[in-house]
């Protein structure tokens, strides 16, 4: 019962720290992707306001130099497409396929979302970004970059998040323990002085203070039970004592009463006179028997009081 308890408080307990932690865990998971998309969505946006101006100045030495030193520093990767998807510059070393997102781009449409950073990837993120003012596009710059610290960061969250589940699991199934102990207590020692009282200790009885109160009350109504059933084989013990003890006297009269009729008697009233007398020394025995009951019972009784 008690391994029972155990288990149904700590499954419950399980379920309630998972319904805890997994939706906090993918929530700072979601937050760190997108503050990954804001960061890399800047800098796509000040290198497409570069575009746009070399197209405009046909003139890329400054936006060359710009992707070039961005690439070197962050490990990216940089490249910008005209209108008709031809490449005007590239810095880094790309790993993706950028159709889908030179794709949106062209349709005015900059990336929105990133696939959620976990600790087991993606390990680069892509994006992409229009370049031109109003409606007049002028290219696509398009922009990967890695996902490495983002990656750390949500495995620190989320190790940070097991092993605080792990604690408060480990606490959580101590206290389940301690509870379940503490609920099945009176159970337990209802059990114990069950046994006692089976074993002859019939002044055993239940010791009511721990434990819920509805199993305390059994416990007080069970002693009060045993009480008057202690007292009812006393008072029978008491009872069978006494009548034996009683009757012995009456039963030695009677027999000393018998054998003076005995010359008295003719000899067709011998027979029913010897079976008289057989049956007053056999209740003479069975009162006898009845009495040393009585004492041995008396005695097993003080002994366990004992």
């Amino acid at each position: 019962m008690n391994s029972r308890l155990v288990v149904t408080f700590t499954t419950l307990i399980v379920f309630l720290i998972a319904a805890l932690a997994v939706p906090l865990g993918f929530a700072y998971a979601s937050h760190r992707t997108n503050r990954l998309l804001l960061d890399r969505r800047a800098d796509a946006t000040r290198f497409a306001e570069l575009a746009d101006q070399a197209a405009r100045e046909d003139d890329r030495t400054g936006l060359i130099a710009e992707i070039t030193r961005y690439a070197e520093l962050y490990g990216a990767a940089v490249r910008v497409r005209d209108r008709d998807g031809s490449v005007l510059a590239t810095a880094g070393r790309f790993q993706a396929d950028d159709r889908d997102a030179v794709r949106l781009a062209l349709a005015g449409r900059t990336t929105e979302d990133l696939p959620t950073i976990s600790p087991f990837g993606p390990a680069r993120v892509l994006l992409a970004e229009p370049a031109g003012r109003d409606a007049q596009l002028s290219g696509v710059v398009l922009l990967e970059a890695p996902a490495d610290q983002a990656r750390l960061d949500v495995s620190l969250v989320w190790g940070a998040l097991a092993l605080g589940a792990l604690v408060a699991l480990g606490y959580s199934a101590l206290a389940a323990r301690r509870l379940a102990r503490w609920i099945l207590r009176p159970v337990t020692e209802l059990d114990r002085t069950t046994q006692a009282i089976a074993q002859g200790r019939l002044d055993a009885r239940a010791h009511p203070g721990v434990g819920p109160s509805e199993l305390r009350r059994l416990e007080e109504r069970f002693n009060a039970m045993a009480d008057a059933v202690s007292g009812a084989m006393e008072r029978q013990r008491a009872f069978v004592a006494d009548a034996s003890h009683e009757l012995r006297t009456p039963l030695t009269v009677l027999g000393l009463r018998l054998e003076n009729l005995e010359p008295h008697l003719r000899a067709e009233g011998t027979p029913e006179f010897e079976e008289a007398l057989a049956e007053l020394d056999r209740l003479t025995l069975l009162v006898a028997d009845l009495l040393a009951l009585a004492k041995v019972e008396a005695g097993a009784g003080a002994g366990g009081k004992a």
